[in-house]
């Protein structure tokens, strides 16, 4: 183990509305309060939690309805001298089809703050249709309808990580493919972490499902695909510091892809289910590979990363040092328990990547660049576990991944 690799290891340490309008899971309509501006009718699921549905109400009322009046009927609901004439004859406009109306409301104690509400909203979502039918109205109706400054990409990264936990990855998916509308924009190297571990998780947790694991890999390749198309939007903030890599050839990234792909290699299909696949194959819209073909994409990926990857180096050396000192660049993976969840799939990926070209036969030299890299970030690995074993996510990843392990005992320091 090198010296630079030891440091680097050493340091991982109110009113409401009556009821909400219904829709389902990313729809919109557009309204045209005025020939000249168009805005979509945002819609919440009136299901969840009471405090989710107060939440959503409150923001709906007080935050996103407002916007579908002129600039001058909104400045005459928060200016008190009209507060009388109001409560005789509010302001009534119809949004789509439904007649709504406007008082008098205190700009100061009425409206919430959109910066505290979007959080506290998404940490009321509990179940997968929390997040699939309020999610993506929630954060277009307050950043696009309302024009709300986003939220930090903290913000982004805590939706990320509890619609993982709710099952809803999904949702946050079709944010990020639509963040026109909703400003879910992947801009800090800890969004991305966050996003491929949810995508890589429900492969390993269900024990290498072959649907669970593709459905996995294309959600990756699609992520992958789109982080290098609009590299204009999805991209590190300017004072990530020298990140060395951008997103879409980070191999930190990559790796999650070929995580899944070797997987799917080390699990061939058997004959029959290989025949229903392909009789049913267009439905899915996935290929049907043969166990060479799955063992040369497996080769061409791993080529791919060991390309990028310097030769002798663990994954915190793979960058400048200048990274880890900044909030918006890679500060988060020196806390141990998140390398540890992030690390062991990369580990693990290389292994598995291994044992397919060893099997292979034809990829020796490649075979041995993964050694070498999964040995490194293994070493790595074994100076953070200490540290994190109290940690229930770093260990549920490390035991799923390497059940055989020989586990270190907790450091108290």
């Amino acid at each position: 183990m090198s010296a630079a690799v030891c440091r680097h290891s050493l340091r991982i340490g109110s009113r409401t509305l009556a009821s909400l309008p219904i829709a389902a899971s990313g729809q919109t309509r557009w309204l045209s309060s005025t020939p000249s501006r168009a805005k979509a009718v945002i819609y919440f699921h009136p299901g969840g939690s009471p405090e989710l549905k107060k939440i959503l109400r409150d923001i709906n009322e007080y935050v996103i309805l407002p916007e579908y009046l002129t600039e001058e009927q909104r400045k005459k609901i928060y200016r008190v001298k009209y507060k009388k004439e109001l409560e005789r004859d509010p302001i009534t406009i119809e949004i789509d089809g439904k007649k709504r109306e406007f008082r008098y409301r205190d700009m100061v104690r009425d409206k919430p703050s959109v910066k505290k509400g979007v959080p506290q909203a998404v940490s009321y979502m509990r179940s997968r249709q929390d997040f699939s039918q309020n999610l993506f109205p929630l954060l277009e109706g307050c950043y696009s309808v309302a024009k709300v400054k986003p939220a930090d990409p903290a913000v982004f990264t805590k939706i990320i990580r509890l619609a993982g936990k709710a099952g809803a990855t999904g949702a946050v998916l079709e944010c990020i493919y639509k963040a026109k509308q909703t400003k879910f924009y992947l801009r800090t190297h800890e969004m991305v972490n966050e996003l491929f571990y949810q995508l890589q998780r429900g492969a390993w947790e269900s024990g290498w499902d072959r649907e669970r694991t593709e459905k996995g890999l294309r959600r990756i390749n699609k992520v992958l695909d789109l982080l290098e198309a609009d590299q204009d939007h999805h991209r590190p903030l300017p004072d990530a510091g020298p990140i060395a890599y951008p997103f879409y050839r980070d191999p930190q990234f990559l790796a999650a892809r070929l995580h899944l792909r070797a997987a799917l290699a080390l699990r061939p299909r058997e004959a029959k289910e290989h025949k229903e696949v392909k009789e049913h194959d267009e439905a899915k819209d996935q290929d049907v590979l043969t166990a060479e073909e799955e063992a040369e994409l497996v080769a061409k990926y791993a080529r791919e990363i060991v390309r990028l990857w310097p030769k002798g180096f663990g994954l915190l050396d793979c960058r400048p040092d200048q990274v880890y000192k900044l909030n918006h660049g890679m500060k988060y993976l020196l806390f141990r328990p998140t390398f540890v969840w992030t690390a062991a799939p990369i580990a693990s990926a290389f292994r598995m990547a291994q044992q397919v070209l060893t099997k292979d036969g034809k990829h020796a030299e490649l075979v041995l660049a993964l050694k070498d890299m999964a040995f490194q970030v293994e070493e790595e690995l074994r100076a953070a576990l200490p540290r994190s074993r109290r940690s229930e996510r770093a260990m549920s990843v490390y035991k799923a991944l390497f059940p055989d392990a020989q586990l270190p005992e907790p450091s108290s320091s």
